[in-house]
């Protein structure tokens, strides 16, 4: 079910609230797929809410909490998510592939068996975060903060992680051909088994 948004001459009127996600949840039959696809939730709380395979695509979720919300199997494809949170939220089974998380915060995330591939984590804190098998290729992560992460086995190919923060992180069997680290914190860093040489990085 495709739910809308009050719009004057083609312009919204304004963000939709935690309290239309309420309602359209309740109205919604649980047989059908709740749709979110190109609205507004901009600063919205979301938090601590079941929100299980809805359909974010498209959708500007600027500062939008979703703090320990289950959002599995949830679809954020091309949604504009800068500044969101999802902190220690249930995100297995989700598609952000395109979406802009620039700052947003991740933090002790499960990515299990998610499909990814942002077009930007830019300054994205994500300590603590499983992205083990993600493709991340050619994503740019520059200075995000991915301390104590794994992201073993994940293709890093022509992924910009210049000035990131990675120490600690388990990076065992990765593939880093082209990736840049220039100015990264490698501290600790778990490198074995890389599928590319270090000296085919960019580290300095």
């Amino acid at each position: 079910k495709q739910w809308y948004q009050r719009r004057v001459r083609g312009k919204v009127l304004e963000p939709l609230t935690r309290d239309d996600v309420i309602r359209a949840v309740i109205t919604t039959p649980s047989n059908y797929i709740l749709r979110f696809r190109g609205l507004d939730f901009s600063g919205a709380d979301l938090s601590n809410m079941d929100l299980r395979h809805v359909n974010f695509s498209h959708s500007k979720l600027v500062g939008t909490d979703f703090t320990k919300s289950d959002v599995y199997g949830a679809t954020f494809d091309k949604a504009d998510m800068r500044g969101a949170r999802l902190d220690e939220g249930h995100v297995a089974g989700v598609s952000m592939e395109g979406a802009i998380l620039d700052n947003a915060s991740m933090v002790r995330c499960n990515f299990e068996d998610s499909k990814l591939r942002p077009s930007s984590l830019l300054g994205a804190q994500m300590k603590g975060v499983n992205l083990e098998n993600s493709n991340l290729a050619g994503v740019n992560m520059r200075v995000a903060n991915l301390r104590g992460s794994c992201l073993k086995n994940s293709s890093l190919k022509g992924a910009c992680l210049a000035g990131a923060d990675l120490e600690g992180c388990d990076l065992n069997g990765a593939e880093l051909y082209n990736t840049n680290l220039r100015g990264a914190n490698l501290t600790n860093v778990n490198f074995e088994d890389i599928t590319t040489a270090l000296h085919m990085t960019h580290v300095t």
